[in-house]
Formats: structure tokens, sequence, C-alpha cells
């Protein structure tokens, strides 16, 4: 009966996540196309780098830019004999003013983490398991510095649902990028 419910909370979890990135995906998709009719040669830039942060996840990321608009994914997968972690992120971006080295953006986010870890129980001699997901949705602002030709700092901060918003608090995210 126990095992029967985490999967339920965690398919639970798991629908409102992908939901939340349709949902933030579909709502700049229409000024994205409009955008995209305006110019018949759309520029597209690219960032891969490191990341962090409670709402965008921890590990590589990667940044494609179209236009004023970023699409931010962060990964990290880490496994050992006794625990599995993984840390997902998406972010949409987006630069509402650009200055010589700084861009000020607007940012939308989710993060899902998720853990699962094997126990060893004394009494009964057996091995068990146990998981624990997470979802986090972040909104705010923050700036893009131009560090050098090639190199981008990122920093951003908001507020967040944590917890599939049992929580609401701030938020502070990071990154370093290399644009090519």
């Amino acid at each position: 009966m126990k095992n029967s419910t985490l999967i339920l909370l965690l398919n639970h979890k798991i629908f409102i996540f992908l939901l939340s990135i349709l949902f933030l995906g579909s709502s700049f998709s229409g000024k994205a196309q409009s955008a995209q009719m305006d110019s018949s040669a759309t520029k597209f830039s690219h960032q891969l780098g490191i990341a962090a942060g409670f709402t965008t996840a921890y590990g590589l990321s990667y940044k494609l830019g179209v236009k004023n608009f970023y699409f931010q994914t962060t990964f990290t997968p880490y496994k050992t004999e006794y625990s599995t972690r993984l840390a997902s992120g998406t972010s949409v971006l987006y630069v509402f003013d650009k200055f010589s080295r700084t861009n000020l953006l607007f940012y939308c986010s989710n993060a899902l983490y998720l853990k699962v870890y094997k126990d060893f129980d004394i009494q009964t001699k057996r091995y068990f398991r146990y998981s624990y997901l997470t979802i986090n949705t972040g909104l705010g602002f923050g700036f893009e510095r131009k560090l050098s030709k090639n190199f981008r700092f990122t920093t951003m901060f908001g507020y967040a649902g944590y917890d599939s918003f049992k929580r609401i608090n701030l938020t502070g995210e990071v990154g370093l990028f290399f644009k090519f």
C-alpha cells in the first residue's frame, strides 16, 4: 500500500512538472513566432556552461538564444552504490534591456530533484529503498554580464514555489557560460 501511494505521488508531481514546462513554453511561443516572422534569417546563439540554483537545478547547462529569448536546460545525474540523485531544470529567459556589457532579463524556471536512497535495516537485516521527489518553480529578474567576447556570467533572483508550492520563498540562481 505504501509503495502504491509513493508511485501515485511521484506520477502526480511529474505530471505537474511536465504541465508547467508545457505552459511555460506555450506562453512565450506566440511572441517567439511573431519575432521569427519579422526577419527571414533568425540568428541563434549557443552557450554551454555550469549553473546552480534552486529553481534552475545545478550542473551542466546549455542555453539556446533566439532574438531576445534564451531557453536554458540544466542537468546532473549522480549515482553511487547506495543513492541516486537527479537534478534537471528548464528555464525561459527574456532579455528586456541591453547595454554594452550587461543584459537585463526576466526569467521563469522549473527544476525537478529526485533522490533515491538504499539503506539497511539492522533489525530485519534487509535493504530498503526510499525516494524523494520535489519540483521547484521560480520567477524573477536577472543580469547577464559579458566577461569577455565568449564568456557570460548570469545572476538571477526572485520568488520560488518550493516542493510543488508547499513553501514560497526567495530564490537565487547563477551560471557561467561559454558562448560559441
